[in-house]
């Protein structure tokens, strides 16, 4: 798993590769370029985009990096931002058309054909709509920009979600609070303003590094005119580590909450979980963006900017951290495994001598006329080679990751050229087979080497447009078993 973080002339990398036993090796990478990378949350130049990607995965600490899915940190001028309050009583699977409704009338946005998703925070009795909509051109252009490189985008988290999940552990139920975060980095200091509920407004808040202190305390008092309060200050960004707690909350005017400790204290299961390099100094604050996306993302496996979206929520009682990261279907998998070559080594011997003492029986009795009808050939399969069938595979299960590792399946099976993207829908029930008017047979072929995996047939192909690069398109839905 790559996180990655793009925000004008800095790019922040952090790749967690899943050890046996459940934990992450880490690798990561973090530079500040000359020119801009991306500007006010767009793809300034895909080429750029590509070329600084690469040279992020080849030079990464402790070792270059392979891995190929992607998770994209966006700056949140990439996000169109609405905040809404959800009327008590309204039940989940209200909740999307009661806010397509809402923005519609309000914002005169249609979300149906918008690129976004949600979270449905509940703080008691009081809930909230965080809606963050990204431009679909903005969005095409990182795909294309990561496709470049042979990488698989699977999911896009704005960056204000990411700083809101370091520290939302720490907030309290029962009381309703103002957050300014701030990233403290010599030449680069930004932040933000949040509530209780997550992003307050959208405004990134830039920090002049002369004085930093000194504008701080501006901003500051400028928030407490304009909100009542400022009742803490996040503070991360690596060379936040040389403020003192005490004096700089005496300097700032607002009492100070050092990210470190905050990770440390609340997060410290998933920091148990991420291997780092005994030679290597980690920058566990350089890498916030990162590290609360991988955080943010183990809690809400569902978020994913796209179209045509289904109802989910979460509020702080929900969330549960998987213990080592090894899910049942894997321990599943592993028993059945060892079941399986158990029973092969130990029983397939008597196995084998018994057919082959019937098989002679039968064949002492039974006459060469007969043994022909009673064993009739089988209907030839069409000979395709599956080297040159142009395969899509896109993603409408809802399930991340579940192309990719159909794209593996097909791999083994010996087809090469395959395409794996989402669908334009995360909420497909039932997998879906298209072909070309001349190429049925390939997907008769492909209907065949996945016959373990879902239920098609024949009559199920529709027929799939000339224009199409592809020679068979199969759409996977939720009834699609690994």
């Amino acid at each position: 798993m790559i996180y990655l973080f793009l925000n004008n002339k800095t790019i922040t990398l952090l790749a967690l590769s899943k050890t046996m036993l459940g934990q992450y090796n880490s690798h990561y990478f973090q530079k500040v370029h000359e020119n801009n990378v991306t500007e006010n949350g767009a793809v300034a130049s895909i080429d750029i985009v590509a070329s600084t990607i690469k040279e992020a995965l080849t030079l990464a600490k402790p070792k270059n990096i392979t891995d190929k899915d992607v998770y994209l940190i966006l700056p949140q001028e990439a996000f169109t931002y609405i905040s809404i309050d959800v009327p008590s009583g309204i039940s989940d699977s209200a909740i999307v058309p009661f806010m397509r409704d809402k923005v519609l009338s309000e914002h005169n946005i249609q979300l149906d054909s918008s690129m976004y998703d949600f979270v449905n925070i509940a703080q008691g009795e009081n809930r909230k709509i965080l809606l963050y909509i990204c431009n679909e051109q903005t969005y095409s252009q990182y795909v294309e920009a990561l496709s470049l490189l042979g990488l698989r985008l699977c999911a896009t988290i704005p960056e204000t979600l990411s700083y809101f999940t370091l520290f939302e552990k720490t907030l309290r139920a029962e009381k309703k609070e103002t957050i300014l975060f701030v990233h403290y980095k010599q030449k680069q200091s930004f932040g933000f303003l949040f509530n209780s509920y997550g992003l307050l407004e959208a405004k990134r808040l830039a920090f002049e590094s002369d004085d930093f202190e000194a504008n701080l305390k501006q901003t500051v008092e400028k928030i407490i005119k304009e909100h009542g309060v400022v009742n803490r200050l996040i503070l991360s960004g690596q060379d936040a580590d040389q403020f003192r707690q005490d004096l700089f909350t005496k300097k700032v005017g607002a009492w100070t909450n050092p990210l470190k400790k905050i990770i440390v204290t609340f997060y410290e299961e998933y920091l148990k979980q991420i291997i780092v390099a005994p030679d290597e100094p980690f920058p566990l604050l350089d890498l916030d963006a990162c590290l609360g996306a991988f955080i943010f993302d183990s809690q809400n496996r569902k978020f994913i900017i796209a179209t045509k979206k289904t109802s989910h929520s979460r509020s702080r009682a929900r969330f549960a951290l998987p213990s080592l990261g090894i899910r049942p279907r894997d321990v599943v998998i592993f028993v059945f495994s060892f079941l399986l070559s158990f029973g092969a080594i130990f029983m397939y011997p008597k196995i084998q001598a018994f057919f082959n003492q019937k098989n002679s029986e039968k064949a002492a009795i039974i006459t060469p006329s007969v043994a022909e009808k009673a064993n009739p050939s089988p209907t030839p399969t069409p000979q395709i080679d599956r080297k040159i069938i142009n395969v899509k595979i896109l993603n409408g299960s809802g399930t991340k990751g579940l192309a990719a590792d159909v794209k593996t399946l097909l791999q083994e099976k010996g087809y090469t050229e395959i395409i794996a993207a989402n669908a334009n829908s995360f909420d497909l029930e039932t997998t879906t087979i298209e072909a070309k008017k001349d190429k049925q047979d390939v997907a008769t072929v492909l209907i065949s080497d996945l016959v373990e995996n879902v239920k098609l047939k024949k009559e199920d192909i529709a027929e799939l447009g000339e224009n199409d690069s592809a020679d068979v398109v199969i759409t996977l839905g939720q009834d699609f078993e690994l």
